[in-house]
C-alpha cells in the first residue's frame, strides 16, 4: 500500500462524481457546478459519502440505460 493505492481512489472516486454529475446534467439541462451541488445536498441530506452517492445515481442510469438498450432490441 502507499500513496499509489491513495492516489487510485482519489481518482476512481472523482470519475465516479465526474460521471454522476454528466448524468445530472444530460437529465435535467443544469450546468455542472449546479450537476455538483445538486450530488453535494444528496451527500449531505443522506449523511453518506459523496463517492456512494455518485455511485448510487450511476447504478440507477445503468439500470435505465439498459431497460432502453433492451426495449429497443425487441
Amino acid at each position: 500500500m502507499g500513496p499509489w493505492c491513495d492516489l487510485a481512489a482519489a481518482l476512481e472516486c472523482r470519475t465516479a462524481i465526474d460521471l454522476a454529475s454528466g448524468v445530472s446534467m444530460a437529465q435535467t439541462g443544469c450546468s455542472q457546478q449546479e450537476a455538483v451541488n445538486n450530488l453535494m445536498k444528496a451527500f449531505s441530506n443522506r449523511n453518506e459519502k459523496l463517492r456512494d452517492v455518485a455511485l448510487s445515481v450511476l447504478a440507477r442510469f445503468n439500470g435505465a440505460a439498459h431497460t432502453l438498450h433492451s426495449d429497443s432490441m425487441s
